[in-house]
């Protein structure tokens, strides 16, 4: 059993074993003690309609296989995972959810769920009881629920996808928990129980799962090497294939340069007369083609910022698949417009992202000056008067101001690490 943790666990949690867990802080609790809300007991959220619908639909797309039902209430997937995905679907019938528990996420609308669940394998006559966890986000746009799958014990324990070093840490004090560890404990013999009735459950955790499992990871693993081999070779044929067709064209311009000079010997004034000509006529295109360019540029590029946590899409269109999640006050690489303005699209790690154009402002001043405060000032978690409150500094405090933004607000720190955007007008 012990073999199978790092793939059967990593994407089908519950299989008798504990796994990593998810957390969660108010934004108000994080000052006076950051790990207030994985302290606090467990909510019952079994009677929970829109939770339960959420994970019900995530394992069913799961156990179907389903990668574009499954995309739809979770995301990102890495290819490996994809991989495991499918494997898993071919094993398992159905899981029906008996418990759901929750504990508070580390933003508004974030929750991290425990649920304890019946596993029906193909060809087996009785369930597994197992217990998997989840961090579920709220949509901003629709405020629909969804699952961060980042924080996937598939991911977490493979590390293919970057998760927030500041949860990753918060993950083990909430494992430390007694009422998780209660959990764990209960959901951990009632799985050892069912392997000690059912010889025939056993053994198809012990041998069978486990040798398709094994199979699977050295498969994929000789793909991804195979895939690697394959693409160095391409690239390889394609660097001498290019190296050749320099090669080629040196040796053209040489002839044609060659060629060039001998009638230019025979009319020098004519050729020389021709070549200036030819050269004062590039440079003046080469000029008008950088002022075009540049002017493009400027008129459609430059350095923004969210005053507000967004998505990302991967179209001008709210219905598109949502490819990333961007903190408040994140500075965004514009590149154009689009939808008349609706839309702008960033550069994200090399890629076209689109998010609204009403969420992002531009940067007016990021020089870093230091202000003592005259009057109490909120500083809240966005740039928005219907932001979190994360502190009230009293008049006389000493501030940072970090950055100012077109859209009246700053960017503050003060004090023990605290950091969060307050009007500039009561800045001084």
């Amino acid at each position: 059993m012990k073999n199978l943790k790092r793939y059967i666990l990593a994407g089908l949690c519950g299989l008798g074993v504990v796994l990593m867990l998810g957390f969660g802080i108010n934004a108000m609790d994080v000052k006076a003690d950051p790990f207030v809300s994985v302290r606090r007991n467990y909510t019952d959220e079994s009677r929970n309609k829109a939770l339960t619908t959420l994970i019900q639909d995530y394992y069913n797309a799961y156990d179907e296989g389903n990668l574009l039902a499954l995309n739809k209430v979770a995301y990102p997937f890495s290819d490996s995972e994809i991989s495991y995905i499918e494997l898993m679907s071919k094993n398992i019938d159905s899981r029906e959810i008996r418990e759901i528990y929750s504990k508070k996420g580390i933003d508004k609308g974030s929750y991290f769920v425990s649920v304890v669940n019946d596993i029906n394998f193909s060809g087996m006559e009785k369930s597994a009881p197992g217990l998997d966890f989840f961090y579920v986000e709220t949509d901003e746009e629709d405020g629909s629920l969804y699952i961060n799958n980042l924080y996937s014990t598939y991911n977490l324990n493979n590390s293919e996808n970057q998760t927030d070093p500041y949860i990753t840490s918060l993950i083990t004090e909430f494992e430390q928990q007694p009422d998780v560890i209660r959990l764990q404990a209960r959901v951990q013999s009632e799985f050892n129980e069912s392997m000690e009735k059912d010889e025939t459950l056993k053994t198809f955790f012990d041998e069978t799962l486990q040798t398709e499992v094994s199979e699977w990871a050295s498969t994929y693993h000789q793909k991804v090497l195979d895939q690697k081999a394959e693409e160095e070779r391409k690239a390889k044929e394609e660097a001498e294939a290019k190296a050749a067709a320099e090669e080629a064209a040196k040796k053209e311009a040489e002839a044609k340069a060659a060629a060039e000079q001998a009638a230019a010997q025979q009319a020098a004034e004519q050729a020389a007369a021709q070549q200036a000509a030819a050269q004062q006529a590039a440079e003046q295109a080469a000029q008008q083609a950088a002022a075009q360019q540049a002017a493009q540029q400027n008129a459609s590029s430059g350095t923004l910022v969210n005053f507000k946590t967004i998505n990302v899409r991967a179209a001008a269109d709210t219905a598109s698949q949502n490819i990333a999640r961007l903190e408040c006050g994140t500075v965004l690489n514009k590149i154009r417009d689009e939808a008349n303005g609706e839309w702008t699209v960033i550069n994200l790690n090399s890629r076209e992202g689109f998010i609204r154009s009403e969420f992002v402002t531009s940067i007016t001043n990021n020089a870093a000056r230091d202000v003592t405060l005259t009057r109490t000032v909120n500083v809240r978690d966005e740039m928005s008067e219907n932001g979190q409150k994360v502190a009230v500094a009293q008049s006389g405090t000493a501030v940072k101001v970090e950055c100012d933004y077109a859209n009246g607000w700053s960017r503050v720190s003060y004090g023990n690490n605290i950091r969060g955007y307050a009007k500039t007008e009561y800045l001084g």
